[in-house]
């Protein structure tokens, strides 16, 4: 969900909740975090900025041991 204000972000989230409602979907409201600035999913950080990758997903796998060969 985004929006260019705060009404702009409530509107599109009324029009989402309506759809899923119509089309009989259930959702898991402690899955859903609203009025965040950013978010981390599947290891992206979705923002206002676009999509980057999560450093600390980086970071574990600098750390990682080379494989056996």
């Amino acid at each position: 969900m985004f929006g260019t204000s705060f009404d702009h972000y409530l509107n599109n989230l009324s029009k989402v909740l309506q759809r899923s409602e119509d089309m009989n979907l259930a959702l898991n409201w402690e899955k859903h975090h609203f009025m965040r600035q950013k978010r981390v999913i599947l290891g992206h950080v979705i923002s206002n900025k676009g999509v980057d990758v999560d450093e600390a997903n980086v970071e574990v796998i600098e750390k990682l041991a080379e494989p056996l060969v």
